[in-house]
């Protein structure tokens, strides 16, 4: 007999999630070769992936609030879900992307004050400008 969290997962939210990431992932591919990629009613497909996967994302949130509706324990099972993840992805992109993409010489790299700008984005201070790739900095060559 299968646990209960496991029969309640028979759904086909992963399969869209799948999906739509993949369109985020295609659609975001063209800008790599300077292209422009196809869409669905005009709408870019990374647009489409986007706001399908956020749609079903905030679905599945306002289950699982439904399901534990106090703040703390709710709180508490974002962060463990949303923070490792971020982080990692975060530390890859600084430590490991960055010094393999950029102009810039490694240890220039590491110097680099926007370098460690970018690390605030494990606390939510959002900053997109990586070294690697911003203007004046050493931009990828494509």
């Amino acid at each position: 007999m299968k646990p209960r969290a496991e029969a309640d997962r028979r759904n086909n939210f992963d399969a869209l999630r799948v999906m739509a990431a993949l369109m985020v992932i295609h659609g975001h591919g063209w800008a790599l070769v300077d292209g422009v990629g196809s869409g669905l009613w005009g709408v870019p497909f990374a647009r489409v992936g986007l706001d399908v996967f956020f749609s079903i994302s905030g679905y599945l949130v306002m289950t699982s609030w439904e399901r534990t509706p106090r703040l703390a324990p709710f709180l508490e099972k974002r962060v463990l879900r949303i923070f490792p993840g971020l982080i990692a992805c975060v530390l890859v992109t600084v430590l490991v992307l960055g010094p393999l993409a950029t102009r810039l010489g490694v240890a220039e790299y590491f110097r680099n004050a926007q370098t460690f700008r970018y690390l605030g984005n494990i606390v939510l201070r959002s900053d997109s400008n990586c070294p690697a790739c911003s203007p004046g900095c050493g931009r990828v060559a494509r």
